[in-house]
Formats: structure tokens, C-alpha cells, sequence
């Protein structure tokens, strides 16, 4: 949707998005890997210390607001029309009164996303695998469509779309707590009937 964040936002958008991408189980690895190339795309360019700052901070940071990623990318009311859930970071509403900025009409703002999200699903298609973020932005824009890391992770999401280590990484999680429960379920009917029934083999007396 910028191209691209400028001074004022770069270290605020590289943070949120390494915390988007932990949300979305990607690995600490991987997380350096979009983020710095990201920052790549800044204006001025992001420096490496700032992109390990991010994915520090996306390790610490729990729940985030939409409020407080709005005010942090100063968001105005235009693109919180184009983004949907996301509303216009707290110093721009005024602002964009006064700037007389009118809104994208609903219905207008609508079919966009709906030509976006159909975009994507044409070229995917048409792809052996689910290129990354920024590869896949990069074939949008081919198309004419302008579209953020942030926004494009949505419209995955949206589309229950997701890479095959995101996938996996999913299934090993819920494999975890599927386990972790079947044992807790199992161990503690052994333990009522260990301390009912004292000749039980193996019970300490």
C-alpha cells in the first residue's frame, strides 16, 4: 500500500511484523529473514541492528492491540478502510478531518479486497509452492496490485492459506497438547486406583 515504511515507522512496522510472523508460528530463523528483507524496502533502509531489535521484541511481546499498530504505523483513515480491522491511529483522525480526506465508500473498499484476495488464489493455482511474503507481493504488483506484508498475511489467513513449515509447525503443536492431554487423562485414573485399592502391585506400604 506505501511501498515501503518511511522514517517515524520503520522500527515500529519491523517490530510488528516479526511479532505477525511468530503469531503465524514462523521460525526465529525465518523471522530475521523477512524482517530484514523488509527493512530493505524502507525509506531510508532499516539497519541490522534494528531488525534483531524487532525479532527480540517479537519473542517478548504477548498481544498487541490493533489500536496500538495503528497509532504505531500511523494509519490513516483511508487505509483503515482498505485494511478492514484495522482503525485510523489515534493523531490522524483530526488530522484527516481537517484534510478533508474522504474515505473509500464501503461497497468500493469491499469488492477491492475481493479482487485482491481472488488475485491471489488465481496465482497460487498456478505455483507449485506457496512463494514468501515478499515474492508473492511482488507478482501482485505485477498485476496492479499494491498490497503491504501486513495486508497480504491477512488475506493468507482470510484464505486459509499457509505455508507448508507454518502447516507443519501447527500440527506439531497440536500434536503436543493432544498428547500432553491423553496422558494427563491416563495417569489420573491410575492414580485415583493406585490410592483406593492398597494391594495394588507397585504401591509403596
Amino acid at each position: 500500500m506505501r511501498g515501503g515504511f518511511c522514517e517515524g515507522c520503520r522500527n515500529n512496522a519491523a517490530k510488528i511484523y516479526a511479532w505477525l510472523l511468530r503469531c503465524n508460528a514462523i521460525g526465529g530463523s525465518d523471522v530475521y529473514g523477512f524482517v530484514a528483507a523488509m527493512a530493505g524496502e524502507c525509506r531510508p533502509a532499516l539497519p541490522r541492528a534494528a531488525v534483531r531489535d524487532a525479532v527480540k521484541f517479537s519473542k517478548q511481546m504477548r498481544r498487541m492491540r490493533d489500536q496500538t499498530i495503528a497509532d504505531w504505523l500511523r494509519i490513516t483513515a483511508v487505509e483503515a478502510e482498505i485494511l478492514e480491522a484495522f482503525p485510523p491511529a489515534t493523531g490522524n483522525r483530526v488530522a484527516d478531518d481537517w484534510a478533508a480526506v474522504v474515505p473509500l465508500r464501503r461497497q468500493v473498499q469491499r469488492q477491492a479486497i475481493l479482487k485482491r484476495r481472488a488475485a491471489v488464489r488465481e496465482l497460487l493455482a498456478g505455483l507449485d509452492a506457496i512463494p514468501d511474503v515478499r515474492e508473492l507481493s511482488a507478482l501482485l504488483s505485477a498485476r496492479g496490485f499494491e498490497v503491504s506484508h501486513v495486508t497480504l498475511w491477512r488475506d493468507l489467513k482470510t484464505l486459509g492459506i499457509e505455508w507448508e513449515r507454518t502447516r507443519a509447525a501447527t500440527e506439531a503443536r497440536r500434536l503436543a497438547i493432544d498428547n500432553a492431554q491423553l496422558t494427563l487423562a491416563e495417569g489420573i485414573p491410575l492414580y485415583t486406583a493406585c490410592n483406593d485399592d492398597e494391594t495394588s502391585p507397585g504401591v509403596a506400604r
